[in-house]
């Protein structure tokens, strides 16, 4: 509950009224499985009270607050700047450190596999891992990090085209080079391997990685679906949504105004 406190009381100072309201908070995203649940359920937090006081904000000002809910649950102050974005904006949000989030039109968009290879472990282990490879391998580290810079933004351009086959191609790459940081399982690397030989186009790994959830795409999602069924991970197909909670603070504002 910390998380949403520190949110409301971001609010509260902001000029937000939020005393007295009662949010009733609900999610169908798998919590510690690397589909940004605590980044989704921040963003819906402050977006719902903002709506419901009526005030005017910059929608860096409300990424920033739902942020800080991020900091606080995962301890890192750079937290939650790509999570909350894409939460915030909804589609297809790209991201550079030195730009920021910025949402990217798309004509058509791939089914997703969403696919549960089991327990991960914590962000924070991962990214040890990765800092504990360019401390005593720098050079291949980076040499790795700018393979991984390659594959995000050569597969941005193939989503861009439709062209979901080049762009599972550039996943199966990225999902390689995450392997060799350390980031993987045998879980996943499994559900790689079996993704493959069902005819996938690509298979990664999601968000920190040691487990937990893997993204594949695909002509035939529902293949996908019932073949990691059959070894035991527990798989369904998903949409990437349009909208995301700024279209809704949009629409409160609208119904105001009238």
């Amino acid at each position: 509950m910390l998380p949403f406190a520190v949110v409301a009381a971001r609010l509260h100072k902001e000029g937000v009224g939020v005393l007295g309201k009662n949010i009733k908070i609900t999610s169908e995203i798998p919590i510690g499985s690397g589909l940004a649940s605590s980044a989704a359920c921040s963003t819906a937090f402050a977006t719902a009270l903002i709506s419901s006081g009526g005030k005017r904000m910059e929608d860096e000002t409300i990424i920033d607050i739902a942020r800080d809910g991020e900091r606080v649950a995962h301890k890192n102050q750079g937290a939650g700047a790509i999570d909350v974005s894409t939460s915030f904006h909804g589609g297809v949000v790209s991201f550079e450190k030195s730009m920021g989030a910025r949402r990217e039109h798309v004509n058509a968009l791939p089914e997703l596999v969403l696919i549960d290879t089991g327990p991960k472990l914590s962000t924070a282990v991962t990214v040890g891992r990765v800092s504990e490879h360019y401390k005593n391998k720098r050079e291949l580290t980076e040499r790795i990090l700018e393979e991984i810079n390659r594959c995000s933004v050569m597969g941005l351009r193939a989503l861009k085209d439709g062209d979901f086959r080049s762009l599972g191609a550039f996943m199966y790459e990225d999902q390689e080079c995450l392997r060799q940081l350390d980031v993987s399982s045998p879980a996943l690397d499994k559900a790689v391997e079996i993704g493959k030989k069902t005819g996938a186009f690509g298979v990664k790994l999601s968000g920190g990685g040691g487990g937990g959830i893997a993204i594949a795409i695909g002509n035939n999602p529902n293949t996908i679906v019932a073949t990691m069924n059959g070894i035991g991970f527990n798989s369904y197909v998903a949409h990437i949504a349009d909208r995301g909670a700024k279209s809704y603070i949009k629409k409160i504002k609208k119904k105001d105004m009238s």
